[in-house]
């Protein structure tokens, strides 16, 4: 039977071995494995039971990569799985790991979309085309898009927020041509991700009322 040969400290990974055994195998375990199996040099464990542990460690040792991701910053589920899925070796665990962080409760991708929209709005009014672009990017499904959007959003007015940006801007592009102050206007509210319905209904609402002063 294969032998442990040594358990050393992996640096910056708290309560994490390299656990290396003779014939050349070596993989990582955290304490509660060391406790559970009794780990130690110059035990001896059946092929199985080593293969057994391998998994274990692996799996540990990536779902500590996936809560240090998370203390990081909120993830959706599907761009910390891409994250997870492309670690060296450890990365076949990776739907693994993912579907016990979804049974405890550290991936949420309807919290995750409803932050991910109060963040966008933070630095200023936003169109719903950008809000939805970010959300399809970080890889949230249109169901969960759209819901968190409708009930996130249920009062926002996004004409009323193009129209404020407009009338905000416009007092610096007092002499500049109508139709140069409209392209830049209509170029400054699609930075902001509104759709050209929104800003071509926005610049009519205040030339309109300009052009009637």
């Amino acid at each position: 039977m294969p032998a442990i040969l040594s358990l050393e400290k992996i640096k910056r990974k708290k309560g994490f071995y390299l656990l290396q055994a003779d014939e050349g195998a070596a993989f990582p375990v955290d304490e509660e494995l060391i406790l559970k199996y009794g780990l130690r040099s110059g035990i001896q464990l059946p092929r199985n039971k080593l293969t057994e542990l391998r998994s274990e460690g692996e799996f540990q040792y990536l779902k500590r990569k996936a809560l240090d991701l998370l203390a990081r910053r909120r993830h959706s589920e599907k761009e910390l799985f891409n994250k997870l899925k492309y670690t060296p070796i450890y990365g076949r665990h990776a739907e693994a790991v993912i579907n016990k962080l979804k049974e405890l409760g550290y991936i949420d991708d309807t919290a995750f979309a409803s932050a991910l929209i109060h963040t966008t709005l933070i630095g200023g009014a936003k169109g719903k085309m950008l809000i939805k672009r970010k959300l399809r990017q970080k890889g949230v499904s249109q169901a969960v898009a759209d819901k968190a959007l409708a009930s996130e959003l249920e009062d926002y007015d996004e004409l009323q927020a193009a129209i404020d940006i407009v009338r905000k801007k416009i007092k610096s592009l007092k002499d500049v041509p109508q139709l140069k102050a409209k392209q830049r206007l209509a170029m400054l509210l699609y930075g902001r991700g509104f759709d050209w319905e929104t800003i071509n209904a926005a610049l009519r609402a205040v030339f309109s009322n300009r052009d009637k002063e």
